[in-house]
């Protein structure tokens, strides 16, 4: 599910105006996606009716979003149309910011058309969506819903925005599920469970390992984090861990790749897990590196075995 608004907009405000008023109405700060950011500060625009670098856009408030919010904006005959979408398990920031731009784009007397729901006058936005947080609560519910049919089936659930990702299966699901006490809670419990993944709560000190891509002969691509010792890292989302041999030898590395499915059996009640597919590794030291290789050997396979297969 998803809350979804239509607003007819005559003059389309400029993105960074967008921001800026439903900030102040939210009361927080609020910014675009990267790829929008970085494209605002490039001076891009995809079109000439619309003043925003592409007319789809995501915005979202740091360190309180989930889902965000995503605008999409066509052009009408006298007016352009924007889409207004906020996904389920979103936080009530995000649902707030989603009100809040509806409320920028109508102006005071304008005209919304929400999905399910009807035509609402701006303020009639607010009440109904804002000032009464049943339907948000029912967004929550059937997002817990679809998460919970997903990870039945054995699969996880990559759930996030522009703020980032977290990806709830099974292992995140059972500690969710054995640390309620109220059924009634696990809405809540979810969506705190998504946000702190997503911000890496507890872990803010630790280096987000960068992501690569490994490229084969044959045009086989696998994505890996390097690990490092001496290093606190946060390990996002992998196909593979690339792992350097003998990092004190002078010559020629060799790297090693282990499957991030076998972290946990590699290097057992080490690891922290934020969800199914983030770990928080601490530190191993230089000095214990060579030993840590050793126990990790028969699980690691050399770059070329996996890349030219």
């Amino acid at each position: 599910m998803a809350f979804v608004v239509r607003v007819d907009v005559a003059e389309l405000p400029t993105l960074a105006d967008l921001i800026d008023a439903a900030g102040d109405r939210l009361g927080m700060d609020v910014q675009a996606d990267e790829v929008t950011t970085i494209a605002a500060d490039q001076g891009e625009r995809s079109t000439s009716w619309c003043p925003w670098p592409h007319p789809r856009i995501a915005i979202y408030v740091p360190g309180a979003s989930t889902r965000g919010v995503e605008l999409l904006a066509t052009r009408g005959r006298d007016a352009a149309e924007v889409v207004v979408s906020v996904a389920a398990l979103a936080t009530w920031s995000d649902w707030r910011l989603a009100v809040a731009v509806c409320q920028v784009l109508a102006g005071p007397s304008g005209t919304l058309r929400v999905e399910g729901e009807g035509e609402f006058l701006a303020e009639g936005v607010l009440r109904h969506f804002e000032q009464d947080d049943q339907r948000y609560l029912n967004e929550c519910v059937a997002g817990v819903a679809s998460v919970e049919a997903t990870v039945r089936q054995g699969r996880v659930a990559r759930i996030g925005g522009p703020a980032g990702h977290a990806a709830i299966g099974p292992r995140t699901w059972i500690e969710l599920i054995d640390d309620l006490h109220d059924p009634e809670d696990l809405p809540v419990a979810l969506i705190e469970r998504i946000q702190g993944s997503i911000e890496a709560r507890g872990f803010e000190r630790y280096h987000e390992a960068n992501p690569m891509w490994l490229d084969g002969r044959d045009g086989r691509e696998v994505l890996a984090v390097v690990l490092a010792p001496d290093v606190d890292t946060l390990l996002r989302d992998p196909e593979y861990v690339l792992i350097g041999d003998d990092l004190e030898a002078d010559g020629e590395v060799t790297m090693w790749l282990l499957p991030f499915h076998q972290l946990e059996g590699g290097l057992p009640g080490v690891c922290k897990w934020l969800d199914d597919r983030t770990a928080a590794l601490p530190a191993i030291p230089r000095a214990q590196w060579t030993n840590v290789l050793a126990r990790l050997r028969p699980l690691l396979v050399s770059v070329p075995d996996v890349l030219d297969r």
